[in-house]
């Protein structure tokens, strides 16, 4: 088994990465269509969401990625892309904005079931987490190391889970302005974010352009 020492390294590393403080203002501008109840609903499936995707990262990640060839630059290129499109559709529209994951149909509009996508992923376990969960997993000697890791996951998910559900009485005070001055702002945020996740991919697949 590893030392104590690394499984807190790991545990402050993802809950860095999942930005739970910083991502209180996506989650209000993505849910502020829904009721008090349905914003509850969201915070549980999200968290729901983020710690199957930790889990799931800890034990197969870097297999998954082994077993298709795929690089991290590569993964790195791919959800910065998906990242952007999140952040101008935040910056364009406001609160207002649906999820640019779903159609459009001018017969069926969308439900923004945001829960998963985007709010779980790629907002909150993004790039940088799965990134930090599979480069700290990379050499796991055993079973229970494993276990271990998904476990300090799983308690980072409800540190998430926890501060989303106290989001609601914080939307209220910010009221609708406020939410969509924020929104706007955490949209620049999250474009910059996808833009740095690309640009890292870029040096990782062409060194020489480091």
């Amino acid at each position: 088994m590893l030392t104590w020492q690394i499984y807190i390294e790991f545990f402050v590393a993802v809950l860095i990465a999942l930005n739970p403080i910083g991502n209180i203002a996506f989650f209000l501008s993505l849910t502020s269509h829904q009721s008090a109840k349905e914003k509850s609903k969201t915070a549980f499936m999200a968290a729901i969401a983020i710690a199957i995707t930790i889990v799931l990262t800890v034990w197969l990640g870097q297999r998954v990625l082994d077993a298709f060839g795929i690089s991290i630059g590569s993964f790195r290129m791919g959800a910065g892309i998906a990242i952007l499109l999140v952040g101008i559709s935040m910056v364009k529209n406001g609160a207002d904005a649906p999820p640019p994951t779903h159609a459009l149909d001018a017969d069926h509009p969308p439900k923004k079931n945001i829960a998963v996508v985007p709010l779980a992923i790629p907002i909150v376990a993004g790039p940088a987490t799965l990134g930090v969960i599979i480069s700290q997993t990379e050499n796991i000697p055993g079973i229970w190391d494993e276990l271990i890791f998904s476990g300090l996951g799983l308690v980072a998910t409800f540190i998430i889970w926890i501060i989303f559900k106290f989001a609601v009485p914080v939307g209220r005070i910010l009221g609708q302005e406020g939410i969509n001055i924020i929104t706007r702002i955490m949209g620049l945020i999250l474009m910059a974010i996808a833009m740095e996740s690309m640009s890292k991919g870029i040096r990782l697949l062409f060194p020489g352009l480091a």
